[in-house]
């Protein structure tokens, strides 16, 4: 109401599955009443264009942050769905190397205070885009969005990241010859809420869009959601997990 922007890009939330996952409720309220916040105060305000930020994690979660950004997804195609002033659209994609809590920045993290490197499964793959390139195309997803548009970013096929993390053991190892103990690797197995892959969005939904580099996913929304309602219900489910997810994935799939 203040400064009366014209552009409101929402990326904060509580994010990285294991975090997430163990404060599964204030984790999952926190990214969804935010989403329900910043959509709602963008309505009210006239802001012209709102773009929530998502993750692959969404499409077809089985953690919370997955759950609670599919749920963010919904939140903000809904108000593209009642909005005839504003324009709301979502961005998804993957991992941004050398973002905050990043895979590159766990292995410099894991580097500075031992030898070892800790990965969870040898199978598992990501999909990585540099920050720049993320950054390029959210801009340009914002030029050619119309209402209510899920855009997925095109970031290439998916990365196994015991080549990523093989490659820096490599380079250390070959650098620090003959100095200290050699970098190894230790297998720790998947935290509760991982997935070996990932997925951008399902095949059949998906359409080009003017710029090579960004898919559309077709998915409408249906009726009408009662959104504070739904917000309410949820506060008096901090005691009970199974009924939190299950009330999570019935909004989801609305």
């Amino acid at each position: 109401h203040k400064h009366k922007p014209d552009i409101v890009y929402h990326a904060a939330a509580s994010k990285h599955v294991d975090l997430v996952e163990n404060n599964w409720f204030y984790g999952s309220m926190n990214n969804i009443r935010s989403t329900y916040n910043i959509c709602e105060s963008s309505l009210l305000n006239n802001v012209k264009k709102t773009i929530f930020i998502s993750t692959d994690k969404a499409v077809e979660p089985i953690n919370f942050l997955g759950l609670s950004k599919a749920v963010g997804e919904k939140i903000t195609k809904y108000y593209g769905k009642i909005s005839d002033r504003s324009n709301f659209s979502v961005v998804r994609f993957g991992n941004v190397v050398g973002s905050s809590g990043s895979l590159l920045d766990s292995i410099k993290h894991q580097l500075k205070i031992s030898n070892t490197i800790n990965i969870t499964d040898r199978k598992m793959t990501r999909y990585f885009m540099t920050i720049s390139d993320a950054a390029n195309l959210v801009l340009i997803s914002t030029k050619i969005s119309k209402n209510g548009d899920c855009h997925v970013l095109k970031m290439g096929e998916p990365v196994k990241i015991i080549d990523i993390i093989n490659s820096i053991v490599n380079e250390r190892n070959s650098q620090f010859y003959g100095v200290g103990e050699k970098v190894k690797v230790r297998v720790i197995g998947m935290r509760p809420g991982e997935k070996l892959h990932e997925k951008l969005f399902d095949e059949d939904t998906i359409e080009e869009t003017e710029n090579k580099f960004i898919l559309n996913e077709r998915k409408s929304i249906k009726g009408n959601i009662e959104i504070s309602r739904f917000l309410e219900d949820l506060n008096a489910l901090h005691q009970d997990k199974k009924i939190f997810k299950d009330k999570l994935l019935k909004f989801m799939n609305f």
